[in-house]
Formats: C-alpha cells, sequence, structure tokens
C-alpha cells in the first residue's frame, strides 16, 4: 500500500486521508461537496546537524573520560517531515479549467452564474436564500398592509352606516318652522312628544311645507316645454315635453323632429317628480306623513 497524507477540508474541517500520489489533483469532500486541489505546500528539509561552534581557543580541552557522554548528549533529535497541507483552489480546477464557487469551493460550470450547492450568484454576489428571504420579508409586509386596509374599509363603511342610521332617526319637524303660527308649535310638539295629535291646521301647514319644497327642488314641467329628462338607463332626452292624455307616460320631441314616447316608469327619480303628477303627489303626502308622524 502507498504512502497515505492527512488532509483536512478548509471549509468543513473535515479529516481527510489521500494517497500521497494524488498530490496536485482535485478531489471533492464527503462531507461539504467542496472542490479541493490536493498541492503539497514546499516544505522545509530537516537540516542536517551541524556541528558545534567551536569554542575559544582559551577554553581548556575536555578530558576524554567526560568527552563520550558530551557527544550523545549533543545528538540532535529526530525531527518530523512537515505534513502536506490541504489547500483550495477557488479560481479554477485543475481539470478541464472548470470554476469553483468563491463561498463554498463546490464545482460549477463555466456558463453557470448561480451554485447549486450553496445558491450563491457570482454576478450579484448574494446569496439566493438571502433574496429569497427578503422577497418572503417583502411579501408578508404586503399581505399585512393589505389587511390592515381592509380592517380600515370595513370600519369606516360601517361607521358611515351607524351615522346614516342615527340621522335618519333624528326628528325634522323643525323644517316647517316657515309656516309660523300655532299650527308649526303643534307641529314641533308632536314630533318631539309623540302623541298623535294632528289637527287639520297642522295638517294644512304641513302640506303646504311640503309642495313648496317639492316646487323648490323638483319644478314641474309643463307641457310644451323644451326641457331636459334623464331615463333609468342612462340616456339624457332633449326636446319638447308633452304629456299622454291617459297620464302614464310622455313623449318628447327633438330639434330634428324626431319624437320619442316612453312610459313616466322609465324616468329617474328626479326627473320623474318633475313629469308624473301622480307621482309628485304620493311623494308629497309621504313627505306629510312623516313630518305628522303617522
Amino acid at each position: 500500500m502507498g504512502e497515505m497524507i492527512q488532509v483536512v477540508c478548509r471549509r468543513c474541517r473535515t479529516p481527510l486521508t489521500v494517497a500521497a500520489s494524488m498530490r496536485g489533483q482535485t478531489m471533492y469532500c464527503p462531507t461539504c461537496n467542496s472542490a479541493v486541489r490536493i498541492e503539497e505546500e514546499p516544505a522545509a528539509e530537516p537540516s542536517a546537524a551541524s556541528p558545534p561552534p567551536p569554542t575559544s581557543s582559551a577554553s581548556p580541552p575536555l578530558a576524554p573520560a567526560a568527552a563520550a557522554p558530551s557527544a550523545a548528549a549533543a545528538e540532535p533529535a529526530k525531527v518530523e517531515p512537515e505534513r502536506p497541507r490541504l489547500r483550495l483552489v477557488k479560481d479554477r480546477m485543475a481539470s478541464g479549467g472548470g470554476r469553483v464557487c468563491p463561498h463554498c469551493g463546490a464545482a460549477m460550470g463555466e456558463d453557470h452564474v448561480v451554485c447549486g450547492v450553496c445558491g450563491w450568484n457570482t454576478r450579484t454576489n448574494r446569496s439566493m436564500a438571502d433574496v429569497a428571504r427578503r422577497m418572503d420579508a417583502l411579501r408578508d409586509l404586503v399581505s399585512a398592509l393589505t389587511k390592515l386596509a381592509v380592517v380600515a374599509a370595513a370600519g369606516w363603511i360601517l361607521w358611515a352606516a351607524v351615522v346614516r342610521d342615527w340621522l335618519r332617526s333624528q326628528p325634522r319637524a323643525p323644517e316647517m318652522a316657515t309656516a309660523g303660527g300655532s299650527s308649526n308649535a303643534a307641529a314641533t310638539n308632536v314630533a318631539t312628544s309623540g302623541v298623535p295629535a294632528v289637527t287639520p291646521e297642522l295638517e294644512a301647514a304641513a302640506r303646504e311645507e311640503s309642495v313648496a319644497r317639492m316646487n323648490e327642488r323638483f319644478p314641474r314641467i309643463a307641457d310644451g316645454e323644451e326641457t331636459v329628462v334623464a331615463m333609468k338607463s342612462g340616456r339624457i332626452l332633449r326636446g319638447r315635453f308633452e304629456r299622454l292624455a291617459d297620464g302614464t307616460g310622455f313623449t318628447i320631441v327633438s330639434a330634428d323632429g324626431s319624437m320619442e314616447r316612453h312610459p313616466f316608469s322609465d324616468l329617474q327619480a328626479a326627473s320623474r317628480l318633475r313629469c308624473d303628477d301622480a307621482y309628485r303627489a304620493r311623494e308629497i303626502e309621504r313627505e306629510v306623513d312623516r313630518k305628522l308622524g303617522r
């Protein structure tokens, strides 16, 4: 069996035993799969024992009887030769001119950019594991911000709904203050106390107030008037307006002379309040009932 030498992997510090004939070759560590080039660094050979320096001529010569033990004691101790050390070669491999990973020393192809063992990117000098961790952290941050935004939006919607319901529940009797007189005060007392004490004068005042508000907000369109109405479908009709005799619809003649006929139910609420007299009267009565608490 040939001479064996002991080497140590510089990455994982695993001791390895290889044949002395492998000096100058490349091997792989069985533990970490690192590419290792076995090179023996030149070691200083033990020099031959040199004779002791000559003593001064003034020194007296030793006696023959004592010279023998001194010569035996002056014999130099045997020096063990230095072991060849394992040295990683990270710039190139000895076989095929290949490359090794600058991070872990694993073998890499000439056209490889990322190490298949440790994931080191030789172009960016970053580990792909670090990049993956950063991307995971970024995804977690985006997910947390998204959840926070959803919770904030849900809270805002809930708050808006509560405020809307509270506003709708508030009494609106003070809006009849312009009617004046004792009937106005009575309507206020009815709205605040909840006692159904409706008098004809109070009802007439409430109806007058509702009609005035309706005429102010939604003025009625007269027959033959040039106007603009909005349909539920989103269309806008412009032209001369005429109600049908049966009161169920209307016709509108545009500037080019074309005429269209539609039922009142096709109109949006704001346009229908201006055109449909029956719908307008129902809304006024509903407003009166609301004011009187009926």
